[in-house]
């Protein structure tokens, strides 16, 4: 997927807007989805749905497995947003509640209370996460080191970023050409053969990638490395006037629409 995504970040209608414009545009909508109410937010999902599938033609498919893949980790923290624990000692009854498990030393039950807490923060994540695609998916990677440039975040930091995004594509390409050369030889067929050849696989995926990872090393020296990776410079881009307009005016509505409720 990590493939998918860089080559979309090429390929989408917004690749040669300002990436400033697009990240201020996202942050402010983002400030708005985590400070606003349920109905505000679901307006933020679907407007930047608009804006990333429709305008940007961002595949939606993509797009739905990014979401889908991201609302598993909230689906996770369910148990913890829902159930209640009491001790029995304390009342052993509950006011208002599913019960679930009960014992003689405590209570395990879901309040009703839980399931306005569990929608609210899903709204508020939906939100947030369809502004972070919004920029993920149409902002290629160098546009957004020129963003972090322009904000005078520290060399250091970017050159971190640029050195684990390298790294990532170096881990899944080992990753792939590892399991590539099991299968071929009849690897990972059957239930404990899959344990096994994985195992093996992440015993010897780290040796690789820290092999080819020296490799890159030697490349940037001998082409006169000196210590620190110099990102391009800013370039301004020229973003459509329409798209100006909308966007303004929609984060007008917004906030009337917060004053009023």
């Amino acid at each position: 997927m990590m493939k998918q995504i860089d080559s979309v970040t090429y390929s989408n209608r917004f690749r040669l807007l300002s990436p400033m414009w697009k990240c201020g545009f996202a942050s402010v909508l983002f400030l708005f989805a985590y400070l606003t109410g349920p109905v505000l937010q679901a307006m933020i999902v679907v407007w930047m749905l608009i804006w990333t599938v429709i305008y940007a033609k961002v595949p939606t498919g993509l797009y739905a497995r990014l979401m889908l893949v991201s609302c598993s980790l909230y689906v996770l923290s369910l148990p913890a947003l829902m159930l209640e624990f009491r001790s029995a000692a304390a009342g052993g009854q509950i006011a208002q509640g599913l019960l679930l498990v009960k014992t003689e030393s405590f209570l395990v039950y879901v309040p009703d209370t839980a399931w306005g807490i569990v929608l609210e923060t899903l709204m508020r994540v939906l939100a947030c996460l369809s502004c972070m695609f919004f920029v993920t998916l149409t902002t290629p990677f160098p546009a957004v080191l020129q963003v972090l440039r322009r904000l005078r975040i520290p060399l250091i930091v970017i050159e971190l970023c640029v050195i684990m995004y390298r790294f990532i594509f170096l881990l899944l390409d080992t990753a792939h050409n590892m399991l590539l050369a099991q299968r071929c030889r009849g690897g990972q067929s059957g239930f404990r053969g899959k344990i096994r050849d994985t195992a093996i696989l992440i015993v010897r995926l780290f040796t690789k990638t820290m092999d080819r990872y020296r490799k890159l090393s030697y490349g940037l020296i001998s082409r006169g490395f000196t210590d620190s990776i110099t990102p391009p410079p800013y370039e301004k881009s020229i973003v459509p006037l329409r798209y100006r307009f909308e966007s303004i005016a929609g984060t007008a509505v917004l906030f009337v629409i917060k004053l009023w409720l």
